[in-house]
């Protein structure tokens, strides 16, 4: 029996059902935020660009249009634009808004596929079910997680050649992405995608991607800063049509000239002139590049606000997305819905992340400056601030959130204790990236004087398949944790799985008896994986069949008492541990036992919406049909149990099917 196979897909699944309200912005199920799946509203006043939608047109015959320039340069807006111009029945729209959060590979992926499920439920659905798996395998080279990826990928690509037509998706704030295994990813997708799927990147630097291939076989559309700026004609029609500003040619020149034709800058000079009486003696004053001369309009934005306008900018600038709720948190107001829906229809740099008006974010540069300022003129109340975001989003079922509004004040304790809460809950969903960066900007210390801490960084690097640094880090606890022999037995548990991933079965028993007898009864979950193990290896050595048998059954029962428990976290183990029984009653001559339990164990996996684990179940449901001489069910079984085989080049489905 192979472990890789046996041990690795315990813990792949769906993504939990959230049970949080629609006003949090989640997804149906809970593990994407739907505000980054659309492109922003566009306004019903503003300039067309019919030169720059006529280049984007082109890219509908070839792989790849990247728009490639500096912030503010207008990228996102034209895409927006652009996008309303299509045909919906030619040509199916896809969007992601990238940010520095998704450099986590399993993360990226599943909001791309998030976003293409949402012109075609379904899509990608089993490239999905692998991404969303809990942690990878344990590679032995590069080139073999390589290939696991592009399995994967392959899986989506073959998806997305059925659809019936054109498909655009667009990564906008690519420069967000730094992951190399990410980009490398990315550029297998393009290099295999059908023809009539089209990828779109906005990025303020040139992705590390086969650009100049793409360019030298004209499979590539590119726009760039000089694309971008915009011509006086648009420059005049921005300021006088668009703005109301009234402004002489001779004007709209100087200012043009000026910002060099940069979007951003267009639109913070146009509402510092809004109340100046000489506009042509205001444009005069302005000297030097546009990084100086954007200062200077900001400064006169904020000064021409009320004040109680200006403290509010300030306050709610420590917040990546806001609403009127979280707004109010924050500041300890009453009205910022009302503040948020006026600051929005003067055009002052926020931006609507949904067609109701209820989330918006701050254009990234004023919220750069905004916070640059805050930091300069307030630096007392920063703490305070995102400690009060923080307990919003903790309140509201957003633990994410509010985990990093927390590290961005170093309030390490309050980040150890949300984070010991949901680290479960994050295995599960596969943040094991996102939670592993986390925990790595504690201070050392930390880690080792909160053991229930340091133990989750323990399994946390367990799961990235980083064996031999989790062992060093539960070295170094191991002083501190031998007095406390419930932590002790914690301790062990980590080491349990570590034995197991390395396929060590012996030590596997050993550790696994010396856990049990020192871990807390009501520690269901670390129990229950503890006694899966233990089953494996005892099945693994082909060991004393009864003993196999009982300790899958304990494994069982411990948890359907965690799920029983209240927990909101599937407990995975029991669909592995019914899947191990059933072999076992099988090989035992109990068929009938057997049956029950594989379909007990289907039933589960389609409650909670699939798992790559229930191929074995599919493997096993196969031969007992097959013992029938009920062939059509056999392969029916079997061609179910491929899929789920094949993304995890799982030979004991894969040889058997």
């Amino acid at each position: 029996m192979v472990l890789h196979f046996q041990f690795f897909p315990l813990y792949s699944h769906y993504l939990e059902p959230s049970a949080v309200s629609n006003s949090t912005n989640r997804s149906p199920d809970g593990s994407t935020l739907v505000t980054k799946l659309h492109a922003p509203p566009v306004r019903a006043k503003r300039v067309l660009r019919p030169r720059l939608t006529a280049r984007l047109n082109e890219g509908l015959v070839r792989k790849l249009i990247l728009i490639s320039a500096t912030a503010g340069a207008g990228k996102t807006t034209l895409l927006a634009e652009w996008q309303l111009t299509l045909d919906p029945t030619r040509v199916a729209l896809a969007w992601v808004s990238l940010d520095e959060h998704d450099n986590d590979l399993n993360r990226f992926w599943t909001y791309i596929i998030a976003a293409l499920q949402t012109i075609q439920p379904g899509l990608g659905a089993r490239a999905r079910l692998a991404f969303d798996s809990i942690s990878q395998p344990n590679f032995a080279t590069a080139r073999d997680e390589r290939v696991w990826i592009e399995s994967i990928l392959t899986s989506l690509i073959n998806d997305l050649a059925t659809f019936p037509i054109d498909v655009v998706l667009t990564l906008d704030d690519y420069h967000f992405i730094a992951s190399p295994i990410i980009h490398d990813s990315i550029a297998f997708f393009l290099d295999h995608l059908p023809a009539t799927m089209h990828l779109v990147i906005a990025s303020r630097e040139d992705p590390p991607l086969p650009i100049a291939r793409l360019r030298a076989r004209d499979q590539l559309i590119e726009l760039r800063n000089a694309d971008l700026h915009l011509t006086l004609d648009e420059a005049n029609t921005f300021f006088n049509d668009v703005m109301k500003l009234s402004l002489t040619d001779q004007d709209c020149s100087a200012i043009k000239a000026r910002t060099e034709g940069w979007a951003a800058g267009l639109q913070m000079a146009a509402l510092a002139l809004r109340e100046q009486p000489d506009p042509t003696r205001f444009i005069a004053a302005f000297t030097g590049s546009h990084h100086f001369v954007m200062d200077y309009l900001i400064g006169e934005v904020l000064q021409r606000q009320a004040q109680d306008v200006q403290a509010f900018l300030l306050q709610t600038s420590v917040l990546e997305r806001l609403n009127g709720a979280l707004c109010d948190a924050v500041t300890e107001r009453t009205d910022s819905q009302a503040i948020l829906e006026k600051l929005d229809a003067s055009n002052l740099f926020v931006v609507p992340l949904d067609g109701e008006r209820r989330w918006y974010r701050y254009h990234r540069l004023f919220g750069d400056l905004l916070r640059h300022r805050l930091t300069r003129t307030h630096p007392d109340q920063i703490v305070q601030l995102h400690r009060r975001a923080s307990d919003w989003y903790a309140r509201n079922d957003l633990p994410n959130e509010a985990i990093e509004h927390t590290l961005e004040i170093h309030d390490w304790q309050r980040a150890a204790e949300l984070i010991e809460h949901n680290s479960r809950a994050m295995w599960l969903r596969g943040e094991i990236g996102v939670l592993r960066a986390w925990l790595e900007s504690f201070p050392a210390g930390v880690l080792l004087e909160r053991i229930k801490l340091g133990l989750v960084y323990a399994q946390t690097l367990t799961l990235a398949s980083e064996l031999d640094r989790a062992e060093q880090h539960l070295d170094q606890m191991m002083p501190l944790v031998q007095p406390v022999p419930a932590l002790f037995g914690e301790l062990l548990a980590v080491r349990v799985l570590i034995a197991a991933l390395r396929s060590d079965m012996l030590a596997v028993v050993n550790l696994a008896q010396q856990a049990m007898s020192l871990m807390l009864p009501e520690e269901l979950s670390q129990r229950s994986m503890v006694m899966l193990c233990m089953g494996v290896a005892h099945y693994d050595m082909s060991s004393d069949l009864a003993i196999t048998k009982n300790a899958f059954r304990e494994a069982y029962e411990l948890s359907k008492a965690f799920t029983r428990s209240g927990s909101s976290d599937r407990e995975i183990s029991i669909l592995i541990a019914l899947g191990y029984l059933a072999e076992l009653e099988w090989l035992a001559g109990n068929l009938r036992d057997a049956s029950h339990m594989y379909e007990q164990a289907l039933e589960l996996s389609e409650q909670w919406g699939g798992q790559v684990s229930v191929a074995r179940v599919q493997w096993g449901r196969a031969g007992l049909f097959y013992e029938r001489n009920d062939l059509d069910n056999a392969e029916r079984a079997l061609r179910a149990s491929v899929p789920s085989g094949e993304l995890w080049k799982d030979p004991h489905v894969l040889v058997h099917s």
